[in-house]
């Protein structure tokens, strides 16, 4: 049974979330730890198998708990599961666009010609047709600011969820799916800030707000916890984080793991293989933790 006190384990959370996403962004100015991205991949996968995991195992039960007690009958903290995944399926894939592992810049000097030649055979006869090509434009903080405000929605949801919770095996839990992907996600943000040649004062700035945002999220998670706030609110933002959870799982890691780097059967089977990986860890804690959430 796991008996740790929460309130410690949730300043454990703080801090090494804190101190991992910093090591995530010194890393990514490492080349070969920016080219690693099937060891990065696999540990991402294994984050999706915890995130999804911990989403069903331990906080679905939570909003079920506290839909059972709300004075109103629709299924409001239900609801909030779809709203979870509705809004970051906005934020991720139509407000804030953004690659997890963008390409290396390509070293081939016809890349940046600002026109290219193209041919093509239609009817028998070669015809030739100029594409024009802006070339681009290093030192940009567009796309590196687009990326930092969608894992931050995340990061602040995922921070806030676990400064409430209030049983050691959900806050452990929880912790373990910060800690395997924090450091992907400052690795993801630093190496595209590497790409676009941001100056070392901005490269800071931004890893060191990705880095703040579970930290305060779990600030603001505590102080909501100690407040008296009726349960069917907190059921609400569980399923909040249920359907959040459940995108970043799914949507975000687990597909795009396997479309992008899965092209082989053995790349699928380890990818597949890391998946469990994460799923099992999360199981065994339950198992080892006890836990009922109908005590």
């Amino acid at each position: 049974s796991i008996n740790m006190d929460p309130q410690w384990l949730k300043l454990i959370g703080a801090v090494f979330s804190l101190l991992l996403a910093g090591l995530g962004g010194f890393l990514a100015q490492i080349e070969v730890v920016r080219r690693r991205e099937d060891i990065l991949s696999m540990i991402n996968t294994a984050g999706g198998g915890v995130l999804l995991t911990v989403s069903m195992v331990h906080l679905l039960p939570e909003v079920g708990e506290a839909q059972h007690e709300s004075p109103v009958e629709y299924p409001i903290c239900y609801f909030f599961i779809v709203v979870g995944y509705v809004l970051l399926l906005l934020f991720e894939k139509v407000l804030f666009s953004h690659e997890h592992y963008p390409k290396a810049p390509s070293n081939d000097n016809h890349s940046t010609e600002c026109t290219k030649l193209h041919t093509r055979q239609e009817e028998g006869t070669e015809q030739v047709s100029f594409e024009d090509e802006v070339p681009h434009i290093k030192g940009t903080l567009a796309t590196p600011v687009l990326l930092l405000a969608a894992l931050s929605i995340h990061g602040i949801l995922e921070g806030i969820v676990f400064g409430v919770q209030k049983d050691g095996s959900a806050t452990v839990s929880l912790l373990l799916a910060i800690l395997i992907h924090k450091p992907v996600e400052t690795i993801t943000l630093g190496a595209i800030m590497v790409r676009e040649e941001v100056s070392r004062v901005n490269y800071f700035l931004l890893t060191l707000a990705l880095s703040l945002v579970t930290p305060i999220g779990i600030t603001i998670g505590l102080i909501v916890h100690h407040l008296s706030i009726p349960e069917v609110l907190l059921g609400s933002l569980s399923g909040l984080a249920v359907g959040s959870f459940m995108y970043i799982a799914t949507t975000e890691i687990i597909a795009e793991e396997f479309h992008r780097h899965a092209r082989t059967s053995l790349e699928k089977w380890k990818r597949y293989a890391s998946f469990l990986c994460g799923v099992t860890i999360i199981l065994l804690l339950e198992i080892g933790s006890g836990h009922s959430h109908h005590e």
